[in-house]
């Protein structure tokens, strides 16, 4: 899985409980927060819980207790470790 995949994945899981983020552009730089997707603490683990559910992996509570979500690479990163546990690895090549 490439990491525009999971871009993609977020803002689809997003689109699903707000339709203003079809309006935004979802990259690895995007807040989570202010200024970006503005997200809550409920919304960020409901979208935690997405990724899960979607990509079949589980996403250990200390791996996340221990992280920092500012921006979507931030999530990027977390799921990546979260495939790597799963035996499985996350691609950093663009889409272009």
């Amino acid at each position: 899985m490439r990491d525009f995949e999971i871009h993609a994945l977020i803002k689809q899981l997003l689109l699903a409980d707000n339709a203003s983020v079809a309006e935004l552009e979802v990259d690895g730089a995007t807040s989570l927060a202010t200024g970006g997707l503005e997200l809550t603490s409920l919304e960020l683990i409901r979208l935690l819980v997405g990724l899960e559910e979607s990509l079949d992996i589980e996403l250990d509570d200390e791996m996340i207790m221990n992280s920092h979500f500012g921006t979507v690479d931030d999530v990027v990163e977390l799921v990546g470790r979260g495939l790597a546990n799963s035996g499985r690895e996350l691609s950093t090549t663009s889409s272009s």
